[in-house]
């Protein structure tokens, strides 16, 4: 029996997160208001943890697996820091609640994508989120609007980068 998830709907969820990682990026490299890039950090860090935790249950990969783990731990820290940064600074804006419909939604393709092709979804959409992420973070860290959460851009932009370049090769090493 074939899974429910492959064919026309399944190339539908792919598109539909290839078009979004791109309006994101976009969208990223304009945020130079601190409400605008906490949200878009926050949010994004969320999804990133998320995303992480799916892999590690769904994965046969240890490479991925690996890369799962090292992005939990990366942005438990992450969020920790910025938590941190916010509660320094009393003009800081507030971190949102809930992932955005856009970061829901590259979740759900996530749990639905068929077996043999998780992997590479996961790849994939990771490879987008942090091309996106990295844009933020280095037009916030050029161009934010407030200094503390100026140097946490700039600290947190080259594990940021290293993740960027990881999630490039597993990408890569993912593709049918």
């Amino acid at each position: 029996m074939a899974d429910k998830h492959t064919g026309p709907m399944n190339m539908v969820d792919k598109a539909v997160d290839k078009i979004g990682g791109l309006f994101g990026k976009a969208k990223a490299g304009t945020a130079s208001h601190a409400d605008t890039f906490v949200e878009n950090a926050a949010i994004g860090n969320r999804y990133e943890l998320e995303a992480a935790d799916i892999a590690r249950r769904r994965t046969q990969s240890q490479a991925i697996r690996d890369f799962a783990e090292q992005m939990i731990a990366d942005h438990e820290h992450a969020k920790s820091e910025l938590e941190t940064t916010l509660s320094t600074h009393p003009d800081a804006p507030a971190l949102p609640d809930a992932l955005d419909s856009r970061r829901r939604s590259l979740l759900e393709h996530l749990e639905k994508a068929p077996d043999a092709e998780f992997d590479a979804r996961y790849a994939e959409q990771q490879d987008l989120a942090h091309q996106e992420t990295v844009e933020l973070f280095e037009s916030y860290a050029d161009d934010g609007d407030h200094a503390g959460l100026q140097r946490f851009a700039k600290q947190m932009l080259p594990t940021l980068q290293q993740h960027l370049a990881r999630a490039k090769e597993l990408h890569a090493q993912t593709r049918h």
